[in-house]
């Protein structure tokens, strides 16, 4: 038979791994950091940014489609809802943690890699509008006599 020393698995470390091991924070520290940063306050942040941009639509629609600053945006803000509904929805890692940490990390995991394209490209059209902004206000100034 053999001795249950003999079955143990020993796994490579690479030393450039063991210097960094918990110089900084503890991986507790790190985790609970995590937890309150990246999983409440963005939370919170994205509902407020969810109530803010339906606010910004509401008022933008009773102002009318005539001109083309309320087109473009209206067009800014419902880019910026899909942006925050993105970063909500991934964000809900942190109230399913509450009941099984396995859960929140799968479903961290899994909303990390189909919302991130969304996300980009959400934040690539609102960038782009927003130059487009500001250049034809630009040059409707320069236009002017």
């Amino acid at each position: 038979m053999a001795s249950a020393s003999t079955n143990r698995t020993t796994y490579y470390v690479p030393s450039f791994i063991e210097m960094f091991d918990q110089t900084l924070v503890t991986n507790e520290a790190l985790s609970w950091f995590t937890l309150v940063v990246d999983g409440w306050a963005s939370f919170v942040v994205a509902f407020l940014g969810i109530f803010t941009n339906a606010l910004t639509i509401a008022v933008f629609t009773r102002m009318g489609f005539r001109e083309t600053v309320n087109i473009t945006m209206i067009t800014i803000t419902f880019s910026d809802m899909v942006r925050v509904l993105c970063g909500s929805i991934h964000r809900c890692y942190s109230l399913i943690a509450l009941v099984s940490e396995s859960l929140g990390k799968s479903w961290q995991n899994i909303s990390t890699t189909n919302l991130v394209y969304l996300h980009t490209t959400a934040s690539n059209i609102a960038y782009a509008l927003g130059s487009y902004v500001a250049i034809e206000r630009c040059l409707c100034v320069m236009s002017s006599p």
